[in-house]
């Protein structure tokens, strides 16, 4: 697994609104196999990061886990993982948030991809 930081600039315009030069980061996270990502980003994890995201700022993870019917020890796991991964964040007192809006899964289809 590898993570990459990568600047990109550009400009957005709407209609007749004039373009608006911007800047972002993203965040890529690079796993070796298939195998590697879905286990490092299980149907559970991603359930709790869509959990989260829908209520921003309001769940810290016990209450997460009572909210996901999920024992505390697993989400706690989960929540550390995807911590590490840079997917999701504590703030204050626990508090969780996800720091994105979407995952975008790119997987080659031959070797040189």
């Amino acid at each position: 697994m590898a993570f990459n930081m990568r600047e990109e600039k550009g400009t957005e315009g709407l209609n007749n609104i004039p373009s608006v030069p911007f800047t972002f980061f993203a965040l890529y996270v690079s796993f070796g196999s298939i195998k590697d990502l879905f286990s490092a980003i299980t149907e559970k994890r991603l359930e709790l990061l869509r959990y989260v995201a829908e209520r921003q700022g309001t769940l810290n993870t016990r209450q997460l886990a009572q909210a996901l019917g999920r024992d505390y020890k697993n989400v706690h796991t989960d929540v550390s993982a995807l911590d590490e991964l840079g997917l999701i964040e504590k703030g204050e007192k626990g508090v969780l948030t996800v720091p994105y809006d979407e995952i975008v899964i790119h997987a080659g289809l031959t070797e040189a991809a």
